[in-house]
């Protein structure tokens, strides 16, 4: 875009003036598909892996860079993940460096393969389960009833006092009354 010209064909002049400007200092540079890394990351946590992304290049990526620029002097850099979360977004890209400045970022194809659920033993079978897990609902069960037997005796002790506080309140109601 050209601005403030002061007649109608100075736009044009300028804008070629900007091409050559630029077609003199830049040239497009190739890096080839070979020179890109491919990755394999899991997906899940450290201790359960639910599949896998394959990440690759999807072609040769052109980039703009200073005429006479070799593509050996361009660095890429990965912005990619050791691990993906179950869910998380995934968005593999590299980016393309050259004398400190970034030139490009580029998006990287990706694959995921899910692997299927391991199925979780159940906790409840006692022929799988093994003998230490029956020991821990035995005495599961042992607490359950020795604190319900617990409730019990509170609550008829409460009961009892209760009844006993009545009856002696009765016994110094009649005595008073037998004074008087």
């Amino acid at each position: 875009m050209v601005l403030d010209c002061s007649d109608k064909w100075g736009k044009y002049k300028d804008t070629i003036a900007l091409f050559d400007y630029c077609f003199e200092r830049y040239s497009m540079v190739s890096v080839k598909t070979d020179e890109i890394a491919a990755y394999d990351i899991p997906v899940g946590s450290l201790t359960n892996t639910a599949g896998m992304v394959h990440i690759a290049a999807t072609g040769d990526l052109d980039v703009l860079v200073p005429k006479g620029t070799a593509v050996e002097s361009i660095a890429l850099k990965y912005n990619i993940p050791s691990r993906y979360k179950v869910g998380e977004r995934i968005d593999p890209q590299v980016e393309l460096w050259c004398g400190g400045e970034l030139v490009g970022t580029f998006p990287m194809e990706y694959t995921v393969e899910t692997y299927a659920p391991v199925e979780d033993v159940p906790k409840d079978d006692v022929t799988t389960a093994g003998s230490g897990s029956v020991v821990l609902t035995v005495l599961k069960w042992i607490g359950i009833v020795l604190g319900a037997l617990i409730v019990i005796l509170f609550v008829l002790r409460a009961y009892f006092m209760a009844r006993r506080r009545r009856r002696a309140k009765q016994r110094r109601r009649a005595q008073r009354r037998r004074m008087n």
